[in-house]
């Protein structure tokens, strides 16, 4: 297929997305069961546009938001623990 305009691809790329997750619907709970790895089970829920979490540990915005929240609770420790001037 040689694409020589944009607009007549995107029709044919939305037809085939939407039959492809027609098809993907249709998937028994089964097949999810059965699936050999993370990748595969993935792979289905976000065609199934289940939300998941990410694979290999945090996203790098948790990552963020940890650490800061971290910081503030040792920042929070540090002035309990100063003693007070009398």
């Amino acid at each position: 297929m040689e694409i020589t305009r944009v607009q007549p691809f995107l029709e044919y790329f939305d037809r085939v997305h939407e039959r492809t997750r027609k098809v993907v619907a249709c998937v028994r709970l089964r097949a999810l069961i059965e699936t050999r790895g993370r990748g595969q089970l993935y792979f289905i829920l976000d065609m199934r546009a289940v939300t998941t979490p990410p694979i290999y540990g945090l996203t790098s915005e948790d990552g963020r938001a940890r650490s800061m929240q971290s910081a503030t609770l040792r920042a929070r420790e540090r002035t309990e623990l100063r003693p007070s001037p009398v």
